[in-house]
């Protein structure tokens, strides 16, 4: 049986360690009203990872966004150009996507990233 960690967070009664969190588990279980959680299979588990990359991919992005003004070249014009119409964060999530793009390409087709070429598009 799996139990969240918010549960099990009241009865720590001081540090963290490993005895400490034990004695914490052995408390929660013996109270009726603990409630548990499903094990995850496989494909729920693929699924949460990609939500978590995704959300990693904008992350990134936005310290992109913070130096793209000092870069120059197709993607800082295209940064600019986006910025002028849309809002912060949706560009962060454009550039995210776009980068997860290109990324996808590169891994899919085996090729080098082509910095030329990039630079010129």
């Amino acid at each position: 049986m799996l139990m969240p960690p918010a549960c099990i967070k009241p009865y720590v009664k001081r540090g963290k360690n490993d005895a400490v969190d034990a004695a914490a588990i052995c408390k929660a279980m013996s109270r009726p009203d603990m409630r548990f959680v499903a094990i995850k299979g496989a494909d729920q588990q693929a699924v949460l990872m990609q939500h978590k990359t995704r959300e990693l991919q904008v992350v990134g992005s936005t310290s992109v966004l913070r130096h793209a003004g000092k870069r120059k070249g197709a993607l800082a014009e295209w940064i600019a150009a986006l910025r002028a119409r849309r809002p912060e964060r949706l560009v962060a999530v454009a550039l995210a996507s776009k980068l997860a793009r290109t990324c996808s390409a590169i891994v899919t087709t085996g090729a080098f990233f082509r910095q030329e070429a990039f630079a010129r598009a």
